[in-house]
């Protein structure tokens, strides 16, 4: 399956401007043959907590969501998002995948907010608590965003369940670039799954991005990536019998051993 990732530089606070760059992503990709697009974190409002809060729309009547469901429609693909999001009182960073008739197919809260400096989401956003897990095309698919891919638990949880391609939203900031790649890599390799990462470019208040989107193979290979501060398209092939190929050797899976995770963090946790 041709697949798409949108490295993309926001405007802060400009919707409007947003949704009409990613609606061009979304033509380029459909007319490349692409089935699938994926864009960074909150791409509707930009990466700044006093704007989304400010922002967030309700997906029940905004119009951010019915645009970007008009544009999967009008150009055949399947588009995956982060989107702000306003529940009741709550604020969410939140993605949604959209399928090319233009029906909302999976969605996802974002579940460990950054706790620190500049952002501290933690003060002004709610966190999720499941998992988003759809199909696209033949491939099963799940969403993590930004921090998120710093916990493994849940990267594995999705690869247990069946996933084979992981979809990463971040707007992931420069001075921890290194830890990026890394963690996309670890990701990928430890779980033997693709992982297809968009990552935003440019300057948000004092946050300023790293890019290096990219595309992962199931032996942490990178098929194709882009550069830390341009914008553009990173499109490669991703084909589900690569994973059965490189976990047949050795299916890392497999070599799990729950029953005794279990036991030992009972043990660990009732002497704290």
């Amino acid at each position: 399956m041709k697949t798409a990732v949108a490295q993309f530089k926001a405007k802060l606070g400009d919707i409007d401007h947003n949704l009409r760059r990613m609606n061009n992503y979304i033509e380029k990709a459909s007319a490349q043959g692409c089935k699938l697009i994926v864009f960074p974190e909150v791409a509707d409002t930009g990466y700044q907590m006093e704007i989304i809060c400010q922002l967030a729309s309700s997906w029940d009547s905004g119009r951010e969501l019915n645009y970007l469901q008009n544009s999967a429609r009008e150009n055949a693909i399947y588009v995956v998002t982060g989107l702000s999001e306003r529940k009741g009182t709550t604020v969410h960073n939140s993605a949604v995948a959209i399928n090319p008739a233009g029906e909302i197919i999976g969605q996802y809260r974002k579940m460990h907010l950054y706790p620190a400096a500049p952002a501290y989401e933690d003060r002004h956003l709610e966190p999720g608590s499941g998992i988003a897990i759809f199909k696209v095309a033949d491939l099963t698919c799940g969403i993590i965003i930004c921090s998120d891919l710093q916990f493994p638990e849940l990267a594995r949880l999705y690869a247990i369940s069946g996933v084979q391609l992981l979809l990463v939203l971040s707007a992931w900031c420069v001075q921890d670039a290194y830890h990026w790649r890394t963690l996309l890599a670890a990701r990928s390799i430890e779980n033997q799954i693709f992982i297809a990462a968009a990552n935003r470019v440019g300057t948000d208040a004092s946050v300023t991005f790293c890019g290096s989107s990219q595309i992962l193979d199931p032996s942490g290979a990178v098929l194709a990536s882009a550069s830390e501060d341009d914008e553009c398209l990173v499109i490669a092939e991703i084909m589900a019998d690569r994973i059965s190929a490189n976990r047949a050797s050795f299916f890392k899976l497999q070599g799990r051993r729950p029953e005794i995770y279990q036991r030992l963090s009972e043990s660990v946790l009732g002497k704290i």
